[in-house]
């Protein structure tokens, strides 16, 4: 459950990164309306799964905490092309598969 949160905030934070109006990226700006409105609506199912699943408070300083350290992140490493959609499957499926092997 931990890494479906990260993984929409991660790509929610990607989403409002492309629209901005200082980045050169040409591939998730087409339509500025619908990844603004994309990636609010991830951040926002990502608040409303971490609060679920771990408590009011505490989901929401989580959520909070990881969406300050992934917007950090993505300014800094995306500008340089390392992030990119084959690195977060593999990113993701390794986590959850560590996720779900370790809640045995």
């Amino acid at each position: 459950m931990i890494t479906s949160i990260l993984f929409l905030l991660l790509t929610g934070s990607i989403f409002l990164y492309s629209t901005s109006s200082k980045t050169m990226l040409n591939n998730l700006t087409s339509s500025i309306k619908l990844s603004n409105f994309i990636g609010v609506s991830l951040l926002i199912i990502a608040l409303y799964i971490a609060t679920i699943y771990l408590g009011t408070f505490s989901g929401f300083l989580f959520w909070l905490i990881s969406f300050i350290v992934f917007l950090s992140l993505v300014i800094i490493i995306y500008p340089l092309k390392i992030i990119n959609y084959k690195y977060l499957i593999v990113l993701v499926l390794f986590s959850l598969s560590f996720e779900i092997i370790s809640s045995f």
